[in-house]
């Protein structure tokens, strides 16, 4: 789990634009790439999209994104997952666990999915509380 982590520290500080989920919709559910101050990002426990308590997190289990059955989820092994972009609107794949999908290539965030795959964690918040940190 240590070698996932360095690696995603790694990757993280030669990859400089900021990535961002966004819903089949459309709309933004939270920066991937942002660290834990930053309002927007996942990693930030009282924000909108990092609250394990909000509908919209990826971090709750019983909400449309965190909840590992639903098919928005990327926690979800079958489901879709959510689209990956930068400010510029750039693709970059899907944020899934689904590795028979269009599964993101990039090093950082195929790190995360491959870390939430090992099922070395008892909780999906202790999960964001182990990969958090890497993500300054």
């Amino acid at each position: 789990m240590k070698k996932i982590f360095l690696i995603i520290l790694l990757v993280l500080e030669v990859y400089a634009s900021d990535l961002y989920l966004l819903d089949e919709d459309g709309e933004r559910v939270g920066c991937i790439t942002c660290n834990e101050y930053v309002g927007d990002s996942i990693w930030n426990e009282y924000s909108t999209y990092g609250n394990e308590y909000n509908s919209d997190s990826i971090w709750n289990e019983y909400g449309t994104y965190g909840n590992e059955y639903g098919t928005k989820s990327p926690w979800n092994e079958y489901g879709t997952g959510m689209k990956i972009i930068d400010l510029n609107g750039n693709y970059y794949g899907q944020f899934t666990t689904n590795e028979y999908g269009n599964q993101t290539k990039v090093p950082l965030l195929k790190s995360i999915l491959d870390a939430y795959n090992s099922r070395d964690w008892e909780s999906l918040e202790q999960f964001r509380d182990l990969v958090s940190p890497q993500i300054q």
